[in-house]
């Protein structure tokens, strides 16, 4: 089981992809309300499946054995029943293939989408925003500074 809270190494490339896909949207969806560009954002292709290695081989070793995890929320269901369907086909091609070798290929690939609900997507979006505000808050503040001093 996964322990609650845990972080990975790849959030900052997954929450700026996902920011990057949502100012697609907001620049091309020019009638949808700004409530659903979130989730219209989140169901974009992403250059990979936003999930360790280690933790893809992990489930889906389990849901080979049929022991799937009882409690998951759905979007997690779905990236895990479609990282399994193509390690289960890439082991098909390749009966050589091992199980962490089939994960870390199927991990790289590009994914149908973010596997991200509406409003997870929203947050993480906002986040960025803020976060990058905070930033140009502190450039200028930092400017402001230096041109104090000369």
């Amino acid at each position: 089981m996964k322990n609650s809270g845990s972080t990975s190494d790849f959030i900052a490339d997954r929450d700026r992809e996902l920011h990057a896909s949502f100012m697609h949207v907001l620049r091309t969806a020019t009638d949808m309300p700004l409530r659903r560009m979130f989730g219209a954002a989140a169901r974009r292709p992403a250059s990979r499946f936003w999930v360790s290695e280690t933790r893809a081989a992990i489930v889906i070793s389990a849901m080979m054995r049929g022991c799937a995890p009882e409690r998951m929320y759905r979007k997690r269901k779905e990236m895990y029943d479609e990282l399994c369907r193509r390690v289960t086909e890439k082991m098909g091609l390749d009966p050589g293939l091992c199980l962490q070798h089939a994960v870390n290929e199927a991990v790289y690939e590009e994914a149908p989408e973010f596997y991200l609900t509406d409003e997870s997507a929203r947050s993480i979006i906002y986040r960025m925003r803020q976060r990058r505000r905070r930033m140009q808050e502190l450039r200028r503040a930092l400017d402001l500074k230096r041109k104090t001093k000369n």
